[in-house]
């Protein structure tokens, strides 16, 4: 188990932190409370890097405009994040999870949501219409149906574009 240098978080003006793990490296990195990340990052990239018991201290990263949980081995997106109210885009790509929580919808700036590669359902798929800001969805390898897709449509805004592109030809593919 990995943990980040205590120096990280006295970088105030640090704006982006990529820790991007890659495919089939194994950081499993565990953050802390007493090496909180520095304020200042706008963008943060952990795709890969979290250990699966690692917790999320982020709600102080009221500057933060993209995140990166991709390949968190999560059910659910971590509560913290819906206290990121400068949060533009979301990456929750290859997690595991089922549902979409109501929550998503106090990230009143969001623009983009990416969760491809999980096991999101159509029950599990809030009202969004209400978000406004929300340009894009990316929900390839849902195994999701044209029926769905349509449902999943419905609960977005009208300006929102949606997109069901499988990612791979796996059992998770979304009906074409």
């Amino acid at each position: 188990m990995v943990t980040l240098p205590a120096v990280i978080s006295s970088l105030a003006k640090l704006e982006e932190l990529d820790l991007d793990n890659g495919n089939g490296c194994e950081m499993q990195l565990h953050l802390s409370e007493s090496a909180l990340l520095p304020g200042s990052l706008k963008m943060l990239n952990l795709s890969g890097a979290l250990a699966k018991d690692s917790p999320l201290p982020i709600s102080h990263l009221q500057a933060l405009k993209e995140l990166d949980l991709s390949k968190f081995e999560t059910a659910m997106i971590p509560a913290e994040v819906f206290s990121l109210q400068q949060l533009q885009s979301l990456r929750v790509d290859y997690m595991h999870l089922r549902a979409v929580p109501d929550e998503l919808i106090r990230l009143t700036n969001l623009q983009t949501l990416h969760a491809c590669c999980n096991f999101i359902t159509t029950a599990g798929w809030p009202d969004l219409r209400a978000m406004r800001n929300l340009k894009l969805v990316e929900l390839g390898n849902n195994s999701l149906t044209k029926f769905d897709q349509q449902l999943i449509r419905s609960r977005l805004p009208d300006t929102t574009k949606v997109d069901f592109t499988n990612v791979w030809d796996d059992g998770r593919a979304n009906e074409e």
